[in-house]
């Protein structure tokens, strides 16, 4: 049976309305600032403390001045204290005893340790340190910080919080001092700058925002490692990213949101932990030494990514190449993601999982983009004839050749008719995603669609004989090489000129990674740096506006004008044509595994991007899994022959890199049968601190696995006595997909270093051993209420929570997750209007969860009061993370239609 389903296809949409010519200036992505200003200006560090409560209310804060940089770290000049300004009496004396009786760390005769009101602080520190010093605010987690001394905030003109901060006694916005912007970037990162004041007749903040600057560390961090931090394990010396620097330690404290001597020195030891962090940052960012990038105009890996590019001298493609709208609609219509799917559910099965070394980096090299990158000019010339010679005559084994790749680089216009391609559509009237399908035209309206040139020759490797419809194919070619490039270091040592022909800069950087494995930081960000290559020659950045605008779409061979009040801004690296080519040739790449797994009479578990489960043992033999008739078991033996394969697409030294397609290290312990450890270090290391094991010396060891849905599986190892019975069995390496949102029910130990958090592991362990028919316990957190942690990081969540009292730019709060039809006993008459959504204030303590009391933000009684819900209230039934786990052992997630 054939479905009819719509399908959802990328476009371009372009703003018809021509926008006034702005001066530049340095609140952009990777821009220059004005000219000599220093990369590490002074700097002014704070932090607060506020009430645990849901207002999450300013208390008191610690802050820091440093003026100057001693070698090249920060020295603290001054360091002070201040208050909320209507902090209670008794909360005030125990800040005045305490700075009149302990020592600051800036030592001074006399002693000076100042404490000053909110409205001091922000006319004797902040504004001087911003308008007279020109300095650098930083923070850990700086939004949330500078939201705790707002007074007052609005939205901005593109949905940004517009922060007012000071005000004159009898309530009005003191116009004479500028505002803060934030602009959220996703849930933990935002761009922060300085908005010039109301009053025009400010000639003293005239440049407001142009010189002066905000850095969050978190944000930082992420730049730096591709790692989300929290202040305490990015100090942690034994396990944070700045191993052996001595950091100070944060100290393991929960925030009570009072104020004693404790809470105080709690929060100036947070403002140490910053300006050591700082530091250590600095002296990491200044590495890259090649590159004319601030920090805080850095917001991802792949800032420093697109400086590298820039700092070779290659020009961004939007401006050398100037592709017209309707050429780069086809690209776009043809730009799916990463394909993943689980083929086998709810069975246990044998399986060897294997992934591509750097998939996406690779075929960069195979397709030769590097050349597109540095060419002087791009040509997307008609190439039908040739194109259809191709795809016709195109064979597995032609696929292995790494010459064919270089001839992939073309959309094509096809009339599909059962051809399996990528589609974009809704799955069993609930999930819209992606999947490979057999796409037939709608008989009554036969209409093509744009697939890049990799999908099409997988469409033909999964159906030899069955040859697409083309009806005309564009090809790019590049020509020339563009003047005024130079060689750059990166990370101040590896050499990478791109002048030079014989050097392409994706496998440059994945043969000097492996080269540097005793470099631990090299080894780990170079492959950052690969990784981070590929997403922004897609990146479009959603601005949301008030009114709607008009804007042209191109998709396809479509334009057409429409209106939205969401416009995507392209990146400046912007260019689908590249980001369509290195994800389609992925796609190709676990194509043809899945037909070499097919062609050995195999299957797989599931398939995720770059990886492929594959159902295999050391001996073989039958798979006797329902729907899974005739697929056999493979062997070790016949996955290693697949696997080597693949060596002639390898686009490396084979010296440096031996394997294209390898076994994932999962498929290995050391020799003592402890887990390899891999993340900041080379493969093959035992991960027991202080093993005296040969680590090089690995075991390959059987795995099992189990699938659920899409990217929800897990690998596990099954634990049999002498008499080859079942016993026990022990989780791998297990997937926290579609539950990360949830705040952990239970805690990871101190020591704990991988990559699932504990509570992930027991979860995955209780759904396997119903699946093993083994004997289990239902884990001890299964009955707390499921809470899901949110900061109210835009406006829109603001607009979602209604503007409710409780909901001050970036609190963070937990939403009780509950059921419409299950969570709440009503009678008739005291239904409410709304579905109810409950809020209460976080905690980090799981063990308070049935104590704490929540409001329903939707919904009011007859008095215009919220709703309140008690959680041990008898009427009252939040979900639980029992709940959880048996809706995710029934979740399905089909990505597949019949043929």
């Amino acid at each position: 049976m054939i479905e009819t389903h719509d399908l959802f296809l990328r476009a371009l949409a372009v703003p018809i309305e021509r926008k006034k010519k702005k001066k530049k200036t340095a609140n952009t992505e990777g821009e220059n600032n004005a000219l000599g200003e220093p990369k590490w200006p002074d700097i002014l560090a704070f932090d607060t403390e506020s009430r645990v409560t849901v207002d999450q209310s300013l208390t008191f804060g610690v802050w820091r001045r440093c003026s100057k940089l001693v070698g090249q770290k920060y020295e603290v000049i001054e360091e002070g204290i201040f208050h909320a300004d209507d902090l209670p009496v008794k909360d005030l004396k125990v800040l005045k005893t305490y700075t009149e009786t302990a020592v600051s760390d800036v030592p001074s005769f006399p002693p000076r340790f100042p404490l000053y009101s909110r409205t001091q602080f922000m006319e004797k520190v902040l504004w001087p340190a911003l308008k007279r010093d020109g300095s650098m605010v930083v923070g850990f987690n700086l939004g949330y910080d500078l939201t705790r001394i707002t007074l007052d905030w609005t939205d901005g003109n593109k949905g940004e919080w517009s922060l007012v901060l000071m005000q004159y006694a009898d309530g009005p916005e003191n116009c004479n001092y500028p505002r803060i912007l934030i602009t959220p970037i996703d849930s933990k990162k935002q761009i922060i700058k300085l908005w010039r004041p109301w009053k025009k007749n400010q000639h003293e903040w005239k440049d407001a925002g142009r010189n002066i600057h905000f850095l969050d560390l978190r944000t930082l961090l992420w730049v730096l490692y591709n790692k989300s931090h929290s202040l305490r394990t990015a100090c942690d010396n034994k396990g944070g990213p700045f191993k052996g620097q001595n950091l100070p330690q944060k100290d393991d404290h929960d925030p009570s949101g009072g104020v004693t001597p404790e809470e105080i020195e709690h929060c100036r030891q947070d403002v140490r932990c910053t300006i050591a962090l700082l530091n250590a940052c600095k002296q990491e960012f200044d590495r890259h030494a090649d590159l004319d990038l601030k920090p805080w105009n850095a917001y991802s890996p792949a800032s420093i990514a697109k400086a590298y590019l820039k700092a070779m001298g290659i020009e961004r493609p939007e401006v050398k190449f100037k592709v017209p709208n309707e050429k780069l609609g086809c690209w776009m219509q043809s730009y799916y993601g990463g394909r993943s799917e689980c083929r086998i559910r709810h069975e246990v099965v044998p399986v060897a999982p294997v992934d591509y070394t750097s998939e996406y980096p690779s075929c960069c090299a195979n397709l030769g983009l590097f050349k597109f990158l540095t060419a002087e000019r791009l040509d997307f010339v008609d190439d039908t004839e040739n194109v259809k010679r191709l795809v016709a005559t195109i064979t597995m084994e032609r696929c292995f050749r790494r010459d064919t790749w270089r001839n992939l680089n073309f959309v094509a216009r096809v009339l599909p008719d059962g051809d399996i391609l990528p589609i974009r559509t809704v799955y069993d009237g609930v999930t819209h995603n992606i999947g490979n399908n057999y796409l037939h035209p709608n008989p009554a309206h036969p209409e093509p669609v744009y697939m890049a040139g990799p999908d099409l020759v997988a469409a033909v490797v999964q159906q030899p004989g069955k040859i697409p419809k083309i009806q005309q194919a564009f090809r790019i070619v590049p020509s020339g090489k563009q003047p005024g490039m130079r060689a750059v270091r990166l990370r101040g040592k590896v050499l990478i000129d791109p002048n030079d022909d014989s050097v392409d800069l994706f496998t440059k950087i994945i043969e000097e990674r492996k080269r540097n494995k005793d470099d631990a930081d090299l080894y780990y960000w170079l492959k950052i740096l690969a990784n981070s290559i590929y997403g922004f020659f897609v990146e479009l950045i959603p601005e949301h506006f008030k009114q709607p605008r008009r804007v042209m779409v191109f998709s396809g061979d479509e334009c057409f004008p429409d209106s939205s009040c969401v416009i995507e801004k392209r990146g400046k690296w912007l260019a689908p044509y590249l980001a369509t080519l290195i994800t389609s040739a992925g796609r190709l790449l676990l194509a043809m595994l899945e037909v070499e797994v097919t062609r050995a009479g195999g299957t797989y578990l599931y398939c995720d991007t770059d990886s492929l489960a594959i159902v295999a043992s050391k001996n073989g033999g039958t798979l006797r899994t329902p729907g899974a008739q005739g697929k056999r078991i493979l062997t070790w033996d016949d996955v290693d022959r697949i696997t080597a394969k693949f060596q002639a697409l390898n686009p490396y030294d084979p010296d440096v890199v031996q394997d294209l397609l390898n076994l994932t290290d999962d498929n290995y312990v050391c020799k003592c049968s402890h887990e390899l450890k891999t993340e900041h270090d080379e493969a093959g290391v035992c991960e027991v601190r202080g093993c005296n094991c040969n680590a090089k010396k690995k075991v390959r060891r059987q795995l099992w696995g189990v699938g659920i849905a899409a990217k929800r599986y897990a690998l596990l190892e099954k634990v049999l006595n002498r008499r080859g019975k079942l016993t026990d069995t022990k989780i791998v390496n297990p997937k926290a997909h579609g539950i990360g949102f949830l705040y952990p029910p239970k805690d990871n130990p101190g020591n704990w270093r991988k990559d699932a958090p504990l509570w992930v592991y027991e979860m995955w362990d209780y759904i396997v051993r119903e699946f093993l028919g083994l004997e289990r316990t239902r884990p001890d957190w299964a009955s707390l209420p499921e809470m899901m942690r949110f900061s109210v990081s835009t406006w829109n969540v603001f607009k979602m929570l209604e503007m409710w009292e409780g909901a001050r730019p970036h609190n963070f709060m937990f939403m009780v997750m509950t059921s419409e039809a299950y969570s709440f006993d009503f009678d008739f008459d005291n239904k409410p209007d709304h579905k109810p959504m409950v809020i209460v204030p976080f905690s980090s303590k799981q063990d308070e969860w049935r104590s704490l009391e929540g409001v329903d933000i939707h919904n009011r009684d007859r008095r215009g009061r919220y709703r309140r819900y008690r959680m041990d209230d008898p009427g009252f039934h939040p979900l639980t993370y029992g709940h959880m786990i048996e809706e995710y052992i029934r979740h399905h997630q089909s990505r597949r239609l019949q043929c």
